[in-house]
């Protein structure tokens, strides 16, 4: 199976002791690992207050764990976080799709902003009045209103 990047959040009730919290990552790296995942990585992000509750819980502690493997591993972590009670939410993101098409997004516009420069070169640009006889439109809208020598 092919291998991607992905970046797993989840939420750790406030309640539970640093021990406990230690011994529940190292337990979710070795799922990942057992099931073909490596480079593993966790970090603490901080304690933090909640939008709104959940679980009746008004903080929690953010954890990161970032993470290279194939969607057993990422099936068999998810199924195991749903029923931990300690974890209170958890989303996991494929980052090598994102980085594609943040990478897409960025050719896009650099081809629009090529685009555009070689069109202000010519003067054809935006906010370049060259190429255009704006008297011809003036003119025209003049003789809408009934003007019969446009103004003048």
């Amino acid at each position: 199976m092919q291998k991607h990047k992905y970046e797993l959040v989840f939420l750790v009730a406030p309640d539970l002791p640093e021990e406990a919290q230690q011994e529940l990552t190292d337990r979710m790296k070795g799922y990942i690992e057992q099931f073909g995942g490596h480079d593993v990585t966790c970090e603490l992000w901080e304690k933090r207050t909640l939008a709104y509750e959940i679980k009746k819980f008004k903080e929690a502690f953010y954890y990161i764990l970032r993470f290279e493997g194939d969607g057993r591993a990422v099936d068999e972590v998810e199924r195991r976080m749903r029923v931990a009670d300690e974890i209170i939410r958890f989303l996991t993101i494929r980052k090598d799709e994102e980085e594609k098409v943040a990478e897409k997004r960025k050719q896009y516009y650099d081809a629009q902003r090529r685009s555009l420069e070689k069109r202000r070169r010519r003067g054809e640009g935006p906010g370049s009045r060259e190429g255009r006889d704006h008297r011809e439109r003036r003119d025209y809208r003049d003789r809408s209103r009934g003007d019969k020598d446009g103004g003048r």
